[in-house]
């Protein structure tokens, strides 16, 4: 059986271009929230919680205009392959650095 060890690094702080390689409902702390994981170009990874509700000024409401051009309802598959314009700062928790998507360009 072969296995091999994947180094997962975060995105560095700043603004940047990334993919969004994984998005799904979970049940976060304040209840529902969408959860994306991107990827820049060199593998590195960074997340970010959304509420289920979008307007134009939430961060919910910046992912939809970055994408769609418009507020619209959506699932999380559709949003898998995009290409979004984030802003990024690192959080350090337990030892661990880990990249937050804080805006949406």
């Amino acid at each position: 059986m072969e296995f091999t060890i994947e180094i997962l690094l975060p995105m560095p702080v700043g603004k940047g271009r990334a993919d969004i390689i994984e998005a799904k409902a979970i049940d976060g702390k304040w209840g529902p929230r969408l959860q994306l994981t991107v990827e820049d170009d060199n593998k590195r990874t960074a997340r970010g919680f959304f509420s289920p509700k979008a307007t134009l000024s939430n961060m919910t409401g910046k992912l939809l205009m970055a994408i769609f051009g418009e507020l619209r309802p959506m699932s999380p598959e559709e949003l898998i392959g995009k290409t979004i314009n984030v802003e990024i700062e690192h959080i350090v928790k337990d030892g661990m650095t880990y990249a937050n998507i804080t805006d949406i360009h």
